[in-house]
């Protein structure tokens, strides 16, 4: 429930840096008057750009390329396509894994393409037509539709995605509504980017296993599906997204992946992507002249947040984030104490209370969302990663200690900038505006419907 990676918090920090341009600043005002002089080297304004800074910082995440070689047949997953200008022209198919024109055939692999046996066992199935182009194809889609084909999605240029049982097949076969009709293939329904995404670990780069998604059909039995999946010999079921536009998560030997692609259901198997921080310069951005990497006046002169106290009412706080846990073993949360709080350890490192709203005749559940669906994150987390987060101190330091410096441990992440050693100006990309102040959080928002796990575990902390 308040299971939370400090890194993905920054994805969509910038949805929220306009709102914390003025609570993270007050946070700076801290009582102990702090002096200017030696505070360090002169900052001169610079831009973006300048100095070779037009790329992004060094300490940015490492990528590896996969080593597994998974495809095992002689053409595809990607079959070609037609000419800019062809493709544009009224007898064109466009799919994800080529295009061609209407009565032509991609070079699909036999052991990818399906015959009529699901119609004649007396099931549907889902197949590509092309309408009559004419002066209104409209009219045509109209044409099919009375004659029990139903639509599930639009294909470029004038092409239809439907599902047909044996006697609507024969019907809409039959008419001059249609110039082409085919199974909807399985090699159709297999990415052609699948395998092709740089993990973030050489270990997963060289696994035989996929985290993937399937794109259901609208109208398929989720359950059913999911039955079936769960009977497949090395798949893991993660989640199952039951929408407009259904979506299964998923686990599997990529060697699984054609075997997928034939469950008459799926419309897609894709790879699932990975949650990157897009916004680790919100720090330095938020505070400096130039936006150069190290260029942290505030920062500099003691102003960090130390000995504040900020404010959040938001959608739920991960307590076990590096951002906000304890110490690297332990989140510090206890939940005693309830709506009132304050649910952690006396003393804790970032979190004063936790408590909801409730208390002032509102909501909240004392969760947060784990939820790959539902965005791997809860709002709240991000406010007050951005607002107050800290990963590089074992302990927030007292008012009257020296601040910034090593002084005060490793943190969860030692040197994220890469350079053989540690300190806080620099080793900076997991770190809120007020990064030594403490939250006092109100929950005022229940958990994602769908979280992964709705128990607490301990701090984690990966780059």
């Amino acid at each position: 429930m308040h299971q939370m990676l400090a890194n993905t918090r920054w994805m969509k920090a910038f949805l929220c840096a306009g709102a914390l341009l003025v609570t993270p600043l007050l946070a700076f005002a801290a009582g102990t008057p702090v002096s200017l002089n030696g505070a360090g080297p002169s900052l001169s304004a610079r831009t973006v750009g300048s100095d070779g800074e037009s790329h992004e910082p060094s300490y940015a995440y490492p990528l590896f390329e996969r080593t597994v070689e998974w495809w095992p047949y002689a053409t595809g997953p990607n079959y070609g396509s037609l000419s800019a200008v062809e493709e544009t022209e009224s007898d064109a198919i466009r799919l994800l894994v080529g295009s061609f024109r209407a009565g032509d055939r991609l070079d699909v692999p036999v052991e990818l393409t399906a015959s009529l046996r699901g119609l004649s066992q007396g099931m549907a199935q889902y197949f590509l037509v092309q309408l009559q182009a004419g002066d209104d194809p409209g009219a045509s889609r109209e044409v099919i539709t009375s004659l029990g084909a139903v639509v599930v999605e639009e294909v470029p240029v004038n092409a239809l995605i439907v599902r047909l049982d044996r006697a609507a097949y024969d019907r809409v076969a039959a008419s001059p509504a249609i110039t082409f009709i085919e199974p909807f293939h399985p090699a159709f329904r297999i990415h052609p980017g699948i395998g092709g995404a740089k993990q973030l670990t050489p270990e997963a780069a060289a696994s035989p296993i996929f985290d993937l998604v399937l794109n259901i059909f609208p109208g398929e039995p989720l359950p059913a599906v999911t039955g079936i999946l769960q009977k497949i010999n090395g798949v893991t079921v993660k989640q199952v997204f039951d929408t407009e536009r259904p979506k299964i998560f998923l686990s599997a030997p990529a060697s699984l992946i054609p075997q997928l692609a034939q469950l008459e259901p799926v419309a897609l198997v894709h790879e699932a992507g990975h949650v990157l921080p897009h916004a680790a310069r919100g720090s330095v951005f938020l505070q400096s002249p130039g936006g150069l990497r190290g260029d942290f006046p505030y920062w500099q002169v003691g102003l960090d947040g130390d000995g504040q106290i900020i404010e959040v009412t938001d959608s739920g706080l991960s307590v076990d984030a590096a951002d906000h846990a304890n110490t690297r073993a332990s989140s510090g949360w206890t939940g005693t104490g309830g709506n009132n709080g304050p649910n952690v350890s006396a003393g804790h490192r970032k979190v004063v209370t936790y408590r909801t709203s409730s208390i002032a005749g509102g909501t909240g559940d004392l969760g947060a969302c784990d939820s790959i669906l539902s965005g791997a994150f809860s709002h709240g987390q991000v406010v007050s990663g951005v607002a107050l987060g800290n990963a590089t101190r074992d302990t927030v330091p007292a008012p009257s200690q020296p601040s910034p410096g090593a002084g005060f441990g490793n943190g969860f992440y030692d040197d994220n900038n890469n350079d053989g050693r540690f300190d806080e100006i620099n080793d900076d990309g997991f770190d809120g505006i007020a990064k030594g102040a403490k939250v006092v959080f109100v929950d005022a928002n229940n958990a994602c419907p769908d979280q992964l796990n709705p128990t607490l575990s301990v701090a984690t902390s990966t780059r």
